[in-house]
C-alpha cells in the first residue's frame, strides 16, 4: 500500500476512534483493570484453602457399588 495509503488508513481509524470516545460512553482500561482486580479478590477470598475464614466446604463422596 505505501507509506501514504498506510498513514492515510491511520489517520482515519485514529479519527474514527476519536468519534467513538465522544459519542459514546467507552469504559477506560482503568475501569477494567479496577473490575478485574476487584474479582480476583473475591475469588481469591473464596477459594483459598488457607484462608481463615474459608467458604468452600470440600467434601468426598463415597462411590457406592451397584
Amino acid at each position: 500500500m505505501g507509506l501514504i495509503g498506510t498513514t492515510i488508513t491511520f489517520l482515519a481509524g485514529t479519527a474514527f476512534g476519536v468519534y467513538l470516545c465522544h459519542t459514546y460512553d467507552v469504559p477506560t482500561f482503568n475501569q477494567f483493570k479496577e473490575a478485574a482486580i476487584v474479582k480476583v479478590k473475591s475469588l481469591e477470598e473464596t477459594y483459598n484453602p488457607y484462608s481463615k475464614s474459608n467458604k468452600v466446604v470440600v467434601t468426598q463422596q463415597k462411590n457406592s457399588i451397584l
